[in-house]
């Protein structure tokens, strides 16, 4: 069986109906929360004023789209690996002429790569409805937020995987998995009236990639002295990176050198 195969077989598995059509219609609706159509600002204004809403709508879509995106990748993450190994699929795969790096892989864009487009088609769908007449800026500045989707749903992917390739029981993984990025949103998003000067928050897995795409277009838009409380955009992401990476290699090697398949 060729990668291609494996890799569109998972993928309609995974995004079966009515998964893909719940998904993209939810995130529409948190999109369209985020910046309502009749926010319309005319063509007369200037372009700093565009680029100064286009950049705020960006960033608080991506804060907004956090924790969606995180569930809906810890579930899918799980039933892709979890529930494979309960019904006995996993051992069919692994019966095939394929390495078990390949079957991982395939998993892993089957499920990060279409949330991560459909998160981003719709962002820049709702921007262009809003910005219709600078169609250039979304494009330009909407590209910038295009990895932190991946990097958020590859945290959540990741540790996913690998709680669910130890648990190996779709129930439990479910529950772990999704626990687990509560926990991390919670942390991230501590209650205002005690949030005071929590720099950490930076620092913390959910935050960290939010705060690098702020990084970037605060120096890009606003000047360094805004955001001089953050570290710097290299370091945010490489943290944002490492918190997605570290998980997502310990799953790796656990499923290609010791998953042990039922018979």
């Amino acid at each position: 069986m060729k990668f291609s195969s494996l890799l569109k077989a998972e993928t309609e598995r995974v995004w079966s109906r009515p998964v893909l059509e719940l998904t993209s219609i939810l995130v529409f609706l948190l999109s369209l929360s985020v910046a309502p159509l009749v926010s319309v600002i005319p063509p007369d204004r200037l372009q700093a004023e565009i680029f100064s809403k286009i950049v705020g709508f960006i960033t608080l879509y991506a804060d907004s789209l956090t924790l969606f995106l995180g569930l809906i990748c810890a579930v899918l993450g799980t039933l892709s690996f979890a529930k494979d190994y309960e019904q006995g699929l996993l051992q069919t795969l692994l019966s095939l002429p394929l390495s078990r790096s390949l079957v991982f892989v395939s998993k892993l864009i089957a499920v990060t790569v279409p949330i991560t487009l459909i998160a981003w088609v719709t962002m820049v769908f709702s921007l262009s409805l809003s910005f219709y007449f600078a169609l250039d800026i979304v494009f330009r500045t909407a590209f910038y937020v295009l990895p932190i989707i991946f990097i958020i749903s590859l945290l959540s992917f990741s540790l996913a995987t690998l709680i669910s390739l130890l648990a190996k029981r779709i129930l439990p993984s479910i529950l772990a998995s999704t626990a687990s990025i509560l926990i991390l949103f919670m942390i991230s998003n501590p209650p205002m009236a005690t949030l005071g000067d929590f720099r950490y928050l930076a620092y913390t897995p959910l935050r960290a990639p939010v705060m690098t795409l702020i990084r970037v277009f605060g120096e890009s838009y606003f000047g360094s002295n805004v955001l001089e409380a953050l570290p710097e955009t290299g370091t945010l992401l490489t943290l944002s990176l490492t918190y997605a990476l570290v998980p997502l290699f310990f799953a790796f090697l656990y499923f290609t050198r010791k998953l042990e398949i039922k018979q």
